[in-house]
Formats: structure tokens, C-alpha cells, sequence
């Protein structure tokens, strides 16, 4: 959890260059993000780079607070598959934040779209009772700046212990 506080000047609800990443991903597909997507990336990232880390480094296993507590699945189902799939390259050190951030709103805004109601059929309660969140993928995001983004290579980080 150390970790994963500091993390937050690089993932935050609206700064970071991590966070306006996923902000500039959504605005391209004329969307905006789900509203917890940043933490839950923030989650993601500390959690398996520190697992990463303590396995390669001192042969430690370590599972991840989000899932040794449940929080995935109890707080962000819905979020899981596509964070799993598209945001561990950028974890893993294959491809940069940037990409991945587009990768993973190109996934959960198609899983969106699959999702809606067509013709003006209501909105249908989701398995976990939240019917009455509002719609965290309304039309006409606004980036926050399209210059380019350093690289941060969470992984290239020496731990001493």
C-alpha cells in the first residue's frame, strides 16, 4: 500500500501522465473514462510491479492487494478482463502507457457499446445493483493536452530492501 500511495503522482483522478493518458485514449474515441479507471490501473500497476519485482529480485511470491482482498471483483468486475489484457504490457515493460491506455479504452468503450440498450429500450440494472450510477461514458470528453508523454518504466526500478 506504500507503493501504491506514492504511485498517486503518477496516477491520479486527473493528473498524471498515466491518468491523462487514459483521458486522452477516451477523448479520441468521443468518450470519457469510467470514473474509477485510474485507481484501479493505479491498483493494477503497483501491485504486479511489486509482485514482478519481488519474484525476479528475491524469489518472493506476493499477491497483489487487489486481489487478496477482493477488491476486483467486489468493487470493478466490469473492468477487470480488458485491465488484465491490455494494461499488462505496459506493466510487463512490451509496450508504452500510451498505447496500452488506448488499447484498454478501444476494449471497455466496445464492451460499452455491446452493452447499450438499442432503440430506446431503458438501461437494465447490472448484476451488481448499480443502474443508478450515472453514465461514466458520456460523449465530448475533453483531453487534457495531446503533447507526448514520457515513457515511465515502472519496471526499471532498483529495490532495496
Amino acid at each position: 500500500m506504500v507503493f501504491h500511495e506514492a504511485s498517486h503522482t503518477l496516477i491520479g483522478p486527473r493528473r498524471g501522465p498515466i491518468s491523462e493518458a487514459l483521458v486522452a485514449a477516451a477523448a479520441e474515441l468521443g468518450t470519457t473514462p469510467h470514473r474509477d479507471l485510474w485507481h484501479v490501473v493505479l491498483f493494477y500497476t503497483t501491485g504486479m510491479s511489486v509482485r514482478n519485482i519481488l519474484k525476479e529480485e528475491l524469489g518472493v511470491d506476493y499477491e497483489p492487494y487487489i486481489y487478496s482482498t477482493g477488491l476486483f471483483d467486489r468493487a470493478w468486475p466490469e473492468l477487470r478482463d480488458a485491465v488484465e489484457r491490455y494494461w499488462t504490457p505496459y506493466v510487463e515493460g512490451q509496450q508504452g502507457y500510451e498505447e496500452a491506455a488506448g488499447a484498454l479504452l478501444r476494449a471497455l468503450t466496445q464492451e460499452l457499446d455491446a452493452n447499450r440498450p438499442v432503440d430506446g429500450a431503458s438501461a437494465r440494472p447490472t448484476e451488481h445493483g448499480d443502474a443508478d450510477r450515472p453514465d461514466d461514458h458520456t460523449p465530448g470528453a475533453v483531453a487534457f493536452g495531446k503533447e507526448k508523454l514520457p515513457r515511465i518504466d515502472c519496471l526499471d526500478t532498483d529495490l532495496d530492501l
